[in-house]
């Protein structure tokens, strides 16, 4: 089994479980979720249960199995674990390469538009999470997760979601 450590609880029925698991209100939660397209498990991925949709959709669109223009439902399944089912009408390719941003911008227009975005990072005040953030002239975008490539898939779904042109964007 597991020792307690920093991170983990000794005694008192949680023996070797995760404070996360224990203290939910005060940790950050990560779990596995299975992301299935035309029947199949693609894979599985451990990560903060919230923007499930903007997850899936970010990675596949990563994985070069979509087209941003024209995204698939994702239906979520709650379970142990939870699964994200899609049905996928391109066979993709993966390794796509990514689409060059026109999109020129300056570090003091950044800053101003991630300080109000980051009011709305409900998981930062926690800790223990990691941010990405799309920006495009007339929107920008943050999402959280655990980790940090998570953090990315998320985004990247969302800017999907909402017609975001990744061709004038910066990550």
């Amino acid at each position: 089994g597991l020792r307690p450590g920093p991170d983990r609880a000794g005694g008192g029925g949680g023996e070797g479980k995760p404070l996360s698991l224990l203290l939910p209100e005060l940790y950050p939660q990560e779990r596995p979720v299975e992301l299935w397209a035309n029947g199949e498990l693609l894979c599985t991925l451990y990560c903060t249960p919230q923007d499930l949709e903007d997850l899936a959709l970010g990675h596949l669109m990563g994985r070069g199995l979509l087209d941003p223009g024209s995204p698939p439902a994702v239906a979520a399944v709650p379970g142990d674990p939870w699964r994200l089912e899609t049905t996928l009408s391109l066979p993709g390719k993966p390794g796509r390469d990514p689409a060059l941003s026109r999109w020129t911008t300056t570090l003091s227009q950044v800053v101003e538009l991630a300080e109000p975005a980051m009011e709305h990072t409900p998981l930062r005040k926690k800790g223990g999470v990691h941010a990405a953030a799309l920006g495009w002239e007339g929107g920008f975008l943050v999402r959280e997760d655990v980790a940090r490539h998570n953090a990315v898939d998320k985004v990247v779904g969302a800017g999907i979601i909402q017609g975001g042109d990744f061709s004038a964007a910066a990550l």
